[in-house]
């Protein structure tokens, strides 16, 4: 397992990616062959460290490489931003492949563009695949897949858009004093202060419950 020294993680990741999918001046073979070759990233979260480890093979098979990548830090959104900019710059179609909600885990995959002579020279591989589990550190989900969304999909299909959203919705909701909520609830019109006291009956409860005109409805006429 190697360490990872500050600033030089994309350069690290970069050095395997190389190893196993050289550079290569004319890579159309790719288009035919039966067994195009894929090279997957793996990003494992923990709360104090980030480990990347690699798989190599075809869509039919792959296994993972010696190489094995640990930095003892959470790795930032920027560097992530870095490394998929890289992945683009020389396979420029990338699309969301796949969200497990229960497992924290998400897959982005990178593709060829055919097309122009641009296209023949580069990364001798099929399709990169960019593997984020955030199972050790689910907090960072909404934030890191919102942001991704924005910069490169901005996409309002993508459940992050919300999930993110409702998240800082609700932290800003827990700084608030109770001068900043009663300012919060002025704000609202009074059909949506009814529809939320309503919707929350049970804690509404213990402190009408004692009103004189809600005893009056307990009163037989």
């Amino acid at each position: 397992m190697e360490k990872v020294e500050e600033n030089s993680l994309i350069s690290r990741i970069e050095d395997v990616l190389l190893k196993y999918c050289p550079y290569t001046d004319d890579r159309m073979d790719l288009i035919d062959h039966g067994n195009r070759p894929e090279f997957d990233i793996h990003f494992y979260f923990s709360k104090d460290f980030t480990q990347v480890y690699f798989v190599y093979g075809t869509h039919r098979a792959k296994v993972a490489v010696e190489r094995e990548i640990t930095a003892d830090r959470v790795i930032e959104l920027s560097e992530i931003e870095e490394l998929i900019d890289y992945l683009k710059a020389d396979h420029n179609y990338m699309y969301f492949d796949k969200h497990d909600r229960n497992n924290k885990l998400s897959e982005f995959k990178f593709d060829i563009r055919w097309g122009g002579d641009e296209s023949t020279k580069g990364i001798n591989c099929s399709t990169i695949g960019l593997v984020l589990s955030f199972r050790g550190n689910p907090e960072l989900e909404k934030k890191y897949l919102y942001f991704i969304n924005k910069k490169y999909f901005n996409s309002s299909d993508i459940s992050s858009e919300k999930d993110y959203t409702e998240e800082v919705l609700k932290t800003y909701i827990e700084s608030l004093d109770k001068d900043g909520l009663m300012y919060l609830l002025n704000q609202m019109s009074e059909e949506d202060l009814k529809k939320l006291a309503i919707s929350n009956i049970e804690q509404i409860a213990k402190y009408v419950k004692e009103d004189t005109k809600v005893k009056q409805y307990f009163i037989e006429k």
